[in-house]
C-alpha cells in the first residue's frame, strides 16, 4: 500500500476556511434575525397583554356600579377629590397608569404604559379605549363592560379620561 504524503496546499485551506466563514456569517445573521423577532414580539405580547389586563381590572370595578358618571379632561382635577363616597377611576399621564382611588386610596390599575384612555357611555354599556405604549411599539385596545346595576344615563363629554361611580343603591345621583 502506497500512502501518498502530500498534504493541503495553502489555497485549500483558505477556500475551506473561506467557505466555514461564509456559512458562520449566514447562521449568525439568522440568529440575530430571530433573535430580533423574537424581542419585538415579546414586547407586542407584553404590551397586549398589560392592556387586556387593565381593561379587565377596569371591567371588574365597574360591573355593578349603580351609578357612573364620566369625567371631561378640562374638568378633571385629581387634587379636589373626596373618595368617601364615590370611586374613581382615572388616567395618571404623570406616571402612564390607570389609577383606582376609593376610600381605601389609590390603587395602580396598569403598568405605565397607558397613554391615553377613552371612555364612551351607551345605555347601560360603558365602552372603552385604552392605549398603550412600549418602546417604539403602539397598541389600541377597545373593550367594553355591561353595567349591571346602572340605573343612569350618559352624558358623553368631549374627551373623558376618568370616572366617578358608586356601588352603594342608596347614594343620591349627584347633579351635575
Amino acid at each position: 500500500m502506497i500512502w501518498n504524503k502530500r498534504g493541503f496546499t495553502l489555497v485549500e485551506l483558505l477556500a475551506v476556511l473561506a467557505i466555514i466563514m461564509v456559512l458562520m456569517a449566514a447562521v449568525s445573521s439568522l440568529f440575530i434575525f430571530s433573535q430580533r423577532l423574537f424581542v419585538s414580539t415579546s414586547r407586542r405580547n407584553n404590551l397586549h397583554h398589560s392592556l387586556r389586563t387593565t381593561a379587565e381590572r377596569i371591567s371588574n370595578e365597574l360591573r355593578f356600579a349603580f351609578f357612573l358618571e364620566l369625567i371631561d379632561e378640562p374638568n378633571w382635577d385629581v387634587n379636589g377629590l373626596d373618595a368617601s363616597e364615590y370611586s374613581y377611576i382615572y388616567l395618571d399621564r404623570d406616571t402612564d397608569s390607570v389609577i383606582l382611588l376609593d376610600g381605601d386610596g389609590s390603587h395602580i390599575l396598569s403598568d405605565g404604559i397607558i397613554t391615553d384612555v377613552a371612555f364612551f357611555g351607551n345605555v347601560s354599556t360603558l365602552l372603552f379605549n385604552l392605549e398603550g405604549e412600549n418602546g417604539k411599539l403602539n397598541y389600541k385596545l377597545e373593550s367594553s363592560v355591561r353595567l349591571l346595576n346602572y340605573r343612569c344615563n350618559f352624558q358623553n363629554p368631549n374627551h373623558p379620561i376618568a370616572l366617578r361611580f358608586s356601588m352603594d343603591p342608596n347614594l343620591l345621583i349627584p347633579e351635575s
